[in-house]
């Protein structure tokens, strides 16, 4: 398969030795918001924008002394001025002007991790996990985080490796990923939850071309009916912790780097070169026609490789 990519991954300029970015959004091409967890430093976590995409960076959610939950993001999203960052310790935050100031705005009987948040049709939706508690499952928002209702119907409440660990939505449907039963899908925005055919593997991550869904996990799967029916695609060697998709490419961030597919799935490729070291990607975004990396080497490389890196691709013709 012909190379999508059209230049080096290159690292992106960053004010800090960040550790591993764990979410990157990008609401348009000059506002990427990117949250960054450090267990190490204060200085390194939290959430940082960027208009470039990586070229300067400003600081939003960071700074020595902060409580704990500040650098430890888990996921972010951004709509106008307002920003949501959710942590690992039971906390989920909320900026109404653009980072200035921050309140916590948890819901109630929520997780002690914030992992995923969308939006769809003005809706905020965030999904927690605890493994101490039996299911946490998936919250909304209709007035920015200032009240939050379970919007989990039809999901699965068993044991804590029941939890969602995977959220999408595009505008027609949206998906949730789980540990152990596969993907549940929603045509009333949340309201109610249905399994879909692919019911009994992990599943961490969604993307979209168009109509045509895919889903990652241990392998990497399609569905051209909104998500009801799924079919095995492509068998990967390492977790498909993330993915992402411009109008014609479609990229799964795994253990072992960048997998590429330019024809809707049928065919799956490493991207090289491959990312410096052993770097696990933790998360992907797209930005016109550049990828964004959040990479991470969890001990098993050189530590000056974490970060963000960025590579320029093509569209297919």
């Amino acid at each position: 398969m012909a190379d999508t990519f059209t230049g080096p991954w290159i690292k992106a300029t960053k004010p800090q030795d960040w550790f591993s970015v764990k979410s990157i959004y990008v609401e348009n091409p000059t506002s990427v918001v990117v949250g960054v967890t450090d267990y190490e430093n204060l200085n390194r976590g939290g959430v940082w924008s960027t208009a470039d995409n990586g070229a300067n960076w400003t600081p939003l959610l960071v700074g020595t002394g902060a409580a704990s939950y500040w650098y430890t993001i888990e996921c972010t999203l951004k709509t106008g001025t307002h920003i949501f960052a959710g942590s690992v310790f039971s906390t989920l935050l909320l900026s109404h002007n653009s980072g200035t100031n921050w309140g916590t705005i948890s819901p109630a009987n929520a997780g002690t991790t914030f992992g995923n948040l969308v939006i769809k049709d003005g809706t905020v939706f965030v999904s927690s996990l605890d493994s101490n508690i039996p299911y946490t499952g998936i919250h909304s928002s209709t007035d920015l985080g200032s009240t939050w209702n379970p919007s989990d119907t039809g999901i699965y409440k068993g044991a804590p490796d029941e939890e969602v660990i995977g959220l999408f939505a595009n505008e027609n449907v949206m998906l949730a990923g789980t540990i152990t039963r596969g993907i549940y899908y929603s045509t009333d925005n949340g309201s109610n939850w249905v399994i879909s055919s692919l019911n009994n593997v992990p599943i961490y991550s969604f993307a979209a071309i168009g109509n045509t869904l895919f889903a990652g996990g241990l392998s990497i799967y399609k569905s051209i009916d909104n998500g009801v029916t799924w079919v095995h695609i492509f068998e990967t060697s390492s977790i498909a912790t993330t993915m992402a998709a411009s109008q014609t490419v479609i990229f799964a961030g795994t253990w072992e780097g960048v997998l590429t597919s330019m024809d809707n799935g049928d065919n799956w490729s490493l991207s090289l070169p491959a990312l410096p070291d052993t770097e696990i990607v933790k998360s992907v975004a797209v930005n016109g026609t550049t990828l964004l990396a959040g990479v991470n080497n969890d001990g098993y490389g050189s530590v000056a490789n974490d970060g963000l890196w960025t590579r320029t691709f093509s569209e297919v013709e």
